[in-house]
């Protein structure tokens, strides 16, 4: 079944961190996790039983300039639907963690495939993300999620 792209939209721009603020300024190598059903919180923990059955998954990496850049690829999921991905940032100086607002948008075909990339500045103090996507017709009952992946080396 062949995938559709379609165009994320970038959205939240924070100012990017300098050297005094972040130590470890260095871009992290891309980490693939899997998109599951899985519910989760704003601090990224599990609600409700375990579920893993994979629905396609993104690539999530730090870059040198301070930037989460992510590749999500959506399977099997409702056709021609769209989906809004949040990147959700945790971490103790947030809050712990920053569940308002989206990267950017993805649309399935009909077979359930799409595919956008999306990128925002790391947040002052974030530790970890994780990917978290809701379908805009049924955002509560139709969404994916990844585990958080750390955002150091």
């Amino acid at each position: 079944m062949p995938l559709s792209a379609s165009k994320a939209q970038v959205s939240r721009t924070a100012p990017a961190l300098g050297p005094a603020e972040d130590p470890d300024n260095g871009a992290v190598p891309a980490q693939k996790v899997a998109l599951t059903r899985q519910n989760r919180d704003c601090l990224g923990m599990p609600i409700g039983p375990t579920l893993t059955q994979s629905f396609g998954f993104s690539v999530v990496r730090r870059t040198g300039s301070n930037m989460i850049v992510t590749t999500v690829v959506l399977q099997g999921a409702a056709p021609n639907a769209t989906y809004t991905i949040r990147l959700i940032q945790l971490g103790p100086s947030l809050g712990t963690s920053d569940c308002q607002g989206s990267a950017g948008t993805v649309t399935t075909d009909e077979y359930g495939n799409g595919e956008a990339n999306v990128r925002e500045n790391v947040l002052p103090g974030a530790t970890h993300v994780f990917v978290d996507l809701n379908n805009a017709a049924d955002p509560n009952g139709d969404y994916f999620t990844t585990e958080p992946v750390s955002l150091f080396r």
